[in-house]
């Protein structure tokens, strides 16, 4: 899928080339193997070759992202390695989008929405990272909720509906998110 860096799809893909991979070298274990080898009760390379062609729906790669979250966080480094690629690759069109606009030397907010930025700490942290060597002036916040809550919020003030309304809708959201 074109134009997807730093999905829970890239990085669910990303950890499914890595999965594959091990099989080659030593130098390419991986977690990540055994993890999805054991969701799919499959043996060898070639089983998983329908996950990529014949995948029911985005997600079902997607989930892999998960994996890599866990793999990396036991400290499996081809699975850390995979977070910091999707990271950069999201990064890469953020610098990109920078440059076009010419907000490179200027101060700029960057929101992290989605569970991949919320969930993978590994993944956000490697944004961060890059954003303070290459956009410096950039400050970087997440969003503890859903994107919809945010387009709620918006529609609430073109409404009319008071600051106190608001800030209502953001705390309820925040607590129902949390139970997510």
């Amino acid at each position: 899928v074109l134009g997807d860096e730093g999905s829970g799809f890239h990085v669910g893909m990303l950890a499914l080339r890595a999965a594959i991979k091990a099989e080659y070298h030593a130098r390419h274990a991986t977690m990540l193997r055994a993890m999805i080898f054991e969701q799919y009760n499959v043996k060898i390379n070639y089983q998983l070759i329908f996950l990529n062609l014949f995948a029911r729906d985005r997600s079902e790669i997607a989930s892999f992202a998960r994996m890599a979250n866990e793999a990396a966080e036991a400290g499996d480094p081809i699975a850390q390695q995979v977070l910091r690629e999707a990271a950069g690759a999201i990064f890469s069109n953020l610098r990109d989008l920078a440059e076009a606009f010419q907000l490179v030397d200027q101060e700029y907010t960057v929101v992290g929405v989605g569970s991949v930025a919320l969930k993978i700490r590994q993944y956000w942290d490697e944004i961060v990272r890059l954003g303070h060597e290459q956009l410096p002036r950039f400050r970087f916040i997440q969003v503890p909720f859903p994107p919809v809550v945010g387009v709620a919020h918006c529609g609430l003030r073109l409404a009319g509906f008071s600051p106190e309304s608001r800030a209502n809708l953001l705390t309820i959201a925040k607590d129902l998110y949390k139970k997510l």
